[in-house]
């Protein structure tokens, strides 16, 4: 009989300290994606807002997990090898960013073409440096 109020007390025991942690990942998985999103508008590293638009946290009993569904996500923040980007959909991004007239915007988005096929793209990490905040500010290394 002993045995089974030790066990019960136990598992209560586990149970208490697993809602604790939860409650911490809570916590940390949120400030990254705050800090996340908070640094692609105060580094102005996209003009639309869609990227952070597409970011979400899945907050699963133990198990957390942070998305930014923009297909384009992974080459903001790594970067990207050479590859073609068509310059009709560069214009808008020309157009805006830089505020040429069409004409303008058109050329300058051939020439971003170009670069982009020959160069590919730098890395403008927006994740990266949120997660070394938060281990910071939460203790890690």
């Amino acid at each position: 009989m002993q045995f089974e109020v030790r066990a019960n007390e136990k598992k209560r025991f586990l149970e208490a300290i697993n809602k604790r942690v939860d409650a911490k990942l809570n916590d940390v998985v949120d400030e990254i994606f705050m800090r996340a999103t908070d640094n692609l508008a105060t580094k102005r590293i996209t003009d639309t807002g869609f990227l952070a638009g597409s970011g979400s946290v899945n907050h699963e009993f133990l198990r957390k997990e942070l998305i930014f569904k923009a297909g384009y996500a992974g080459r903001i923040e790594f970067g990207s090898p050479p590859h073609y980007v068509s310059p009709k959909q560069l214009v808008k991004w020309v157009h805006r960013k830089i505020g040429l007239s069409d004409d303008e915007a058109w050329g300058m988005a051939y020439a971003v073409s170009k670069k982009i096929g020959e160069q590919g793209t730098e890395p403008h990490p927006f994740l990266t440096p949120a997660i070394q905040s938060v281990k910071i500010r939460f203790g890690g290394a």
